[in-house]
């Protein structure tokens, strides 16, 4: 059986089987510290830096743009709880513009 074969069975295991051994040997299924640390640096720093940008500008008209970037952060947030939670409203992966 190749690997991209999925419609044949093999002789031991189900078609579930054969597609986690598939999966597994493509590495999809291997850890990605980096992806996760980058991810986690993001996830803190994006409204760290716009709430600090907020404090540095104080009364000003720039303060729009800070509130329109605090929005698109409050609307991915919103968004990502939606896709964890599993309503349903939200594709997977669609999470983002």
């Amino acid at each position: 059986m190749s690997d991209t074969d999925l419609g044949a069975r093999s002789e031991r295991g189900s078609e579930y089987a054969d597609l986690l051994r598939l999966v597994r040997g493509a590495g999809l299924l291997d850890r990605q510290p980096g992806y996760y640390a980058l991810r986690v640096t993001l996830v803190l720093g994006c409204p760290a830096a716009v709430g600090l940008l907020s404090v540095r500008l104080r009364p000003s008209w720039w303060q729009t743009a800070v509130a329109a970037a605090f929005g698109v952060l409050l609307a991915q947030a919103a968004l990502a709880h939606l896709r964890t939670i599993g309503t349903g409203a939200v594709r997977p992966g669609g999470d983002r513009f």
